[in-house]
């Protein structure tokens, strides 16, 4: 195994002499980069092992640039049979959504009458109308043709909803009652109705964006929106305010009154108990000031029987800089104490089938919940604390290094190639110091610097003597055949290719030899780039399909490094003021301070909660692999996604592949 060799290339320093004279000999001085003495000694250390072959490794000579995009053949491919070499007449076809493929995709309601509805004091010049959770609806987007009714469609012990607008071309004052979602039994579903909070108009321009990308990001609960007040005010009142707006209507010569929408998301909650079949609810919008009710609209759930397990497939880490949050709650009067909050944003975000970093001290009752994934543990005591049981001791990892091979001159670093050499450090640590000799380590890397002065060895190389759990972005693992796609990037260069084989390759060569493959985004991709991230400006299906590429791709977890950094923010964090305005508007926000309408739990962002489906859609891919085999999860996930630069950003067409994954699993008795 893979871990078996890396641990005794770090283990039992007294004996390393001997164990690298019994391996290839160590590479001379000059092969090193010279940059450190350190750099020299783990390079002879290593004995330039690569994870190719010992023949290969003799001919590993070439130069390898960072920058080459020369294009050019990949790594010879295995033996196949005639009948697997027949290649369609266009080589790329592969990479088009559902190619070859006899599934029908077309859209399918399993509710086969939508009830109409008329509200006693019907206004007909108000608009309500539904439509997807990942539909990107701005402030000044007035469907005039959109859906009158909705099919949430669902399995159980899971969460699903929509959206619905609502336009007023004169300003009014509304309030929303939903009422249960009700089977013919009588039957009810756990519903929540939230508010969609916009981003400011005037924030857009301040950074260079259009003024016209006015999306709602937070998803006020309802109930907290209508009743927050401040001093006894109420921040808008008892209602919600629809119709004409002005970012500065004192100032209408360059900010005049336009048309609005008003954004609603409904959210539907199952059981493992939950009863199949269909439930339905009805949206009442009253105009607060004359109590009349205005407009009316059946919308529906279809819960198949197909059940999710509380164990999530999809291992998650999301990291929580505590002090961001608690700073953040303290500013707007919380008087909760510090575990108390950390506690309720990390239920929260479980119920999202999301495992957060910083609970490792959270006791061994909270940890075995089969919805926590991953423990990040810090510190030797907390590994010692949980190492002896089995259960929790899966779910240990550890994680110092942050994208490794990034130049830090601030910190010393100009190369990146410090960084790299700490994980060395890093990981005689958890074997020598703290007894982990099965230790599992993770370190995001989106670069992949040359290590040695000949450039006969790169960072990965260097790299997968210690890490075990691998990393990278979304873009690394672009085929090489796709080059010419505008926007495209690679991790590896053309030389690395004919070294080790693409990218993805080589990541599944150490997945064979035991090693674990997760994915993390960050700030960038930006929006404007032809791959899947969770801005505030990138299509609102990406938050979702993503996870659909980590199925395609073989990734088994994901990482993301901050789910509150308000320090970059400010005070007023629903503006969404980010720490990199110019290319990354909503990094490292997915929640909102709860403590704005005096409650604990945080507020998500739309971006989450589509995230939070995507994660459960990669659980219904995982049991619709088991139940009718790989090939064919594989031939449906390729009507979303056919490689990470390939993918669909049609609402329909998303929310089409999920119902027919529902209903398969439903037939297939899941």
């Amino acid at each position: 195994m893979k871990i078996t060799r890396k641990r005794v290339l770090i283990l039992c320093l007294a004996g390393l002499m001997a164990l690298t004279a019994c391996r290839t000999p160590p590479a001379a001085p000059s092969e090193t980069t010279g940059a450190t003495e350190q750099t020299q000694a783990i390079t002879a250390a290593d004995g330039g092992e690569t994870t190719g072959s010992q023949s290969e490794t003799d001919s590993r000579t070439e130069a390898v640039t960072e920058t080459d995009t020369e294009h050019s053949t990949s790594a010879v491919p295995e033996e196949t049979t005639e009948a697997e070499t027949e290649e369609p007449v266009d080589p790329l076809a592969k990479y088009e959504l559902g190619y070859g493929s006899a599934m029908d995709m077309s859209a399918y309601d399993p509710i086969t009458d939508h009830e109409t509805v008329v509200a006693p004091d019907d206004d007909p010049s108000v608009l309500l109308w539904f439509d997807h959770l990942t539909e990107k609806v701005t402030r000044y987007t007035i469907n005039r043709d959109g859906r009158q009714s909705y099919t949430i469609q669902m399995g159980k012990n899971e969460m699903e909803g929509c959206q619905f607008f609502v336009h007023s071309p004169s300003e009014k004052h509304i309030t929303v009652q939903l009422s249960d979602f009700t089977n013919a039994a009588g039957e009810t579903l756990q519903t929540e109705l939230g508010v969609e909070y916009y981003v400011e108009d005037g924030y857009l321009p301040y950074h260079g964006y259009s003024s016209e990308l006015v999306y709602g990001d937070a998803v006020v609960p309802y109930s907290s929106y209508v009743s927050k007040t401040d001093g006894g005010n109420y921040e808008e009142g008892p209602w919600v305010s629809v119709g004409p707006y002005s970012y500065k209507p004192w100032d209408l010569d360059n900010y005049p009154y336009r048309d609005t929408s008003r954004a609603f998301v409904i959210q539907a909650k199952t059981t493992a108990d939950t009863t199949p079949g269909a439930y339905k609810a009805t949206v009442s919008i009253y105009d607060a000031d004359s109590g009349k009710c205005i407009k009316m609209a059946n919308v529906y759930t279809y819960v198949y029987d197909v059940t999710l397990s509380d164990e999530t497939a999809l291992a998650t880490s999301f990291q929580i800089w505590s002090g961001h949050i608690l700073e953040q709650y303290a500013k707007l009067g919380s008087s909760a104490s510090h575990n108390d909050i950390l506690r309720a944003v990390s239920d929260f975000l479980l119920e999202y089938r999301i495992s957060v970093s910083g609970t490792a001290d959270y006791g061994k009752e909270w940890l075995s919940n089969p919805r926590v994934t991953t423990i990040r543990v810090t510190t030797k005591e907390q590994y010692d604390a949980l190492k002896d049981d089995p259960i929790l001791k899966k779910k240990l990892f550890f994680y110092g290094q942050d994208e490794p091979g990034t130049p830090r001159p601030n910190m010393g670093d100009p190369t990146g190639a410090k960084s790299i050499e700490a994980l060395q450090a890093e990981a005689e640590m958890l074997v020598n110091q703290w007894g982990w000799t099965d230790y599992r380590m993770v370190s995001p890397f989106e670069l992949n610097i040359n290590y040695t002065k000949n450039k006969s060895r790169d960072q990965i190389d260097f790299m997968s003597r210690y890490v075990n759990i691998w990393c990278p972005k979304f873009f690394s693992f672009t085929p090489r055949e796709l080059a010419a796609t505008p926007g495209s990037k690679f991790t590896h260069s053309t030389l690395n290719d004919k070294r080790y084989g693409e990218f993805a390759q080589r990541m599944a060569n150490y997945v064979a030899e035991g090693d674990e493959l997760w994915a993390y985004v960050s700030c960038t991709p930006a929006y404007t780039a032809p791959y899947q991230n969770i801005l505030l400006f990138n299509d609102g299906t990406e938050a979702r399909t993503m996870f659909w590429t980590c199925y395609e791709l073989d990734v088994t977890g994901f990482l993301y490094w901050h789910v509150a950094n308000y320090s970059g923010v400010g005070d007023n964090t629903y503006t969404m003021r980010c720490p990199f305005p110019k290319e990354g508007p909503g990094d490292g926000i997915l929640i909102y301070p709860g403590a704005v309408y005096g409650q604990l739990d945080p507020i998500p962002s739309i971006r989450l909660i589509n995230m939070r489906e995507g994660i459960e859609d990669y659980q219904l891919l995982t049991m619709l692999e088991a139940a009718k085999g790989e090939a064919y999860a594989d031939e449906l996930v390729h009507h979303i996604v056919t490689s990470s630069i390939t993918f669909t950003r049609d609402d329909d067409v998303v929310y089409n592949v999920h119902s027919y994954l529902l209903r398969m699993l439903e037939q297939a008795g899941k």
